[in-house]
């Protein structure tokens, strides 16, 4: 769902006979699902963290392709929703690498509410490679697949940006299939970026 960027506009028609307040409908705090500007090259990172591989036990190194994600979250740490689904078998996920090895990027570019949120929210991440439509039934089948923990990370509502997932925690994806997966990262290795993009005005 798109972050609006029209701010607080209050309803200036009363229906005849209502004894009701004006409605006011209020954007709601947002964030954006990436995490481009992260920067940690440690794959047991708590927060600034990026997306990592690991097959048949081997050093995890940074995920170098575009895979596929679902992004859980909402105001309570007990209460997550899914927020968005970029699949591979669909398209929904091709360009989610684009700027470098470890980091997720939203195709779309928009920015996505959280009900009830006021500054922080919390989410968790799934992520998995192959062309399987959710996390279980990449699991099953033993392709390279990972989860998160819960995690909170700041929003923020128009005038402000929307943030991104800086808080997010380092995710390791282990099986015993890669599924496609090219070894291109290098543990330890340096992040290759694209422009920086904290900030930006998402719509």
């Amino acid at each position: 769902m798109k972050a609006s960027w029209e701010g607080c506009t209050p309803l200036l028609t009363l229906i005849a006979l209502s004894t009701g307040p004006a409605i006011c409908a209020c954007a709601q705090d947002s964030i954006l699902l990436c995490n481009i500007d992260n920067t940690s090259t440690i794959y047991r990172a708590v927060t600034n963290g990026l997306f990592w591989i690991s097959t048949n036990g081997a050093t995890p190194v940074l995920l170098n392709q575009d895979f596929n994600v679902a992004f859980y979250g909402g105001a309570s740490p007990t209460n997550l929703g899914l927020m968005g689904t970029f699949l591979l078998s669909d398209g929904t996920a091709a360009g989610d690498s684009l700027f470098g090895a470890g980091t997720f990027f939203n195709p779309s570019g928009a920015s996505e509410q959280i009900s009830r949120a006021s500054g922080m929210a919390f989410f968790q991440v799934q992520a998995w490679t192959g062309n399987y439509s959710d996390y279980a039934s990449a699991v099953a089948a033993g392709v390279c697949a990972g989860q998160s923990g819960v995690f909170s990370n700041s929003v923020a509502s128009p005038p402000s940006p929307p943030p991104d997932l800086a808080e997010m925690p380092a995710l390791v994806l282990t099986g015993t299939r890669g599924d496609g997966f090219s070894p291109g990262g290098t543990a330890g290795q340096a992040v290759a970026k694209g422009p920086p993009r904290r900030g930006a005005r998402w719509v």
